[in-house]
């Protein structure tokens, strides 16, 4: 009962009760909008032929982030790598031995695909021999690169590992320039592209030059674009670009959907990795991550919402509505029961009571037809009514006093 008498005066203020019928209307809507857009969205049939949506920055690199919101939205689960495959392989080894090859977050019975794009390190002789290692059980590697440098090892006949990764194993491996960017699928070794063969490649170059045990996967009217070689159950598969997969180019011509039925064919169903740490991997967070997300977009639209309630009640101070000002440089303080916080410190009260009793003087003169004078004479002299026997009474009850005579007037 107690609660809803120190709520009456401001529940019966018309200007109070104006605002917060806005902020409860606006609340609602809002969230009714929210509510409705995402039943909306969750009730879309989901196509496997839609084009990615760049937008967040997810913890890796930024150059895939695009491909990665993709393929999660396609409904692939990819997982990352974040240090060398040997790491990767230790990690797992008993999986490996188990036949579950990326352990309990993905059950892939020993199949999947692995995506290394654009590499800026290059690979060590452990690394290659984990390539093989893991797609002779199953897994197939994808690499895509404009560079040479990168590819060479994998080519090279040369046996000896410190050879193949010197510069003499350039010589068994030729990429060449065309000068342009468009290609159209004319060889398809996969089968499963169809009509998605319309691809921009970025780094206009085409396999030229390359070892005899590799197989031609790709091509076009001006080469092969992708080289495949079998590896036990797996295989390693080297794709001439990697700007078609970039944030800025994954869009172009059919590179979204390109890349989603090649990752598909070659996963079987199993697991599907991004390989970061050869493409330069992050661990911090942009705003724009909390920005797509709905479950942070959600709980900034509530942030800004508690904003716009507290700003937009900028009339309210100390629990109770202010009224505009109407005279020139006219400034008004109220005592209310919401200063009660404030004034439960003793050493305030003395100097809260002289301004409270000041600014309340000024109202027989400022505004004279709201607040009589001597309405206002009569609650200061009420207030004063606290001083007993020569003794100083106490101030915050005085103020409370104060406050009461307010309130009648």
């Amino acid at each position: 009962m107690k609660s809803w008498e120190k709520l009456k005066p401001f529940y019966r203020n018309k200007s109070f009760r104006s605002t917060a019928l806005i902020l409860v209307v606006s609340s609602v809507l809002l969230v009714g909008a929210l509510y409705l857009f995402e039943s909306l969205k969750a009730g879309q049939p989901k196509r496997e032929d839609v084009f990615p949506n760049m937008s967040i920055y997810h913890e890796g690199s930024t150059g895939t982030m695009a491909l990665w919101e993709f393929l999660q939205a396609a409904g692939l689960k990819p997982g990352k790598i974040v240090e060398p495959l040997v790491d990767f392989y230790a990690r797992t080894e008993d999986y490996v031995a188990q036949g579950d090859w990326m352990g309990p977050p993905q059950d892939t019975a020993g199949e999947g695909v692995i995506l290394v794009i654009g590499p800026d390190t290059p690979f060590t002789a452990d690394e290659i021999s984990m390539f093989y290692t893991l797609a002779s059980n199953g897994f197939t590697f994808i690499v895509f690169s404009p560079h040479t440098w990168i590819f060479a090892p994998f080519i090279s006949p040369l046996t000896n590992m410190q050879d193949a990764l010197s510069e003499k194993s350039l010589e068994y491996l030729e990429l060449t320039r065309i000068f342009t960017n468009g290609a159209r699928i004319v060889k398809d070794g996969t089968g499963v592209l169809g009509d998605a063969g319309k691809l921009f490649l970025p780094g206009e170059s085409r396999f030229s030059k390359w070892s005899m045990k590799w197989d031609s996967l790709l091509s076009d009217q001006w080469g092969t674009i992708a080289l495949e070689h079998e590896a036990g159950e797996g295989r390693i598969v080297l794709f001439c670009d990697s700007g078609l997969l970039s944030n800025l180019f994954l869009r172009e011509g059919d590179n979204g959907v390109f890349i989603y039925r090649l990752v598909k064919h070659y996963a079987k169903g199993g697991a599907v990795y991004i390989d970061e740490y050869h493409h330069g991997v992050r661990h911090s967070l942009t705003i724009f991550y909390f920005l797509a997300k709905p479950e942070f977009r959600h709980l900034i639209v509530q942030a800004l919402l508690f904003l716009l309630v507290f700003f937009y009640a900028k009339g309210i101070r100390f629990g109770q509505y202010r009224y505009p000002a109407e005279a020139k440089n006219e400034k008004i303080y109220y005592y209310s029961e919401g200063m009660a916080g404030l004034l439960g410190r003793r050493r305030y009260a003395d100097k809260l009571l002289p301004l409270a009793r000041a600014n309340l003087a000024k109202l027989g003169t400022l505004l004279p037809q709201r607040y009589p004078k001597a309405a206002i004479d009569k609650a200061l002299e009420e207030s004063e009514a606290g001083d007993t026997g020569g003794h100083r009474a106490d101030p915050v009850k005085k103020l409370k006093d104060l406050y009461r005579s307010i309130k009648e007037l």
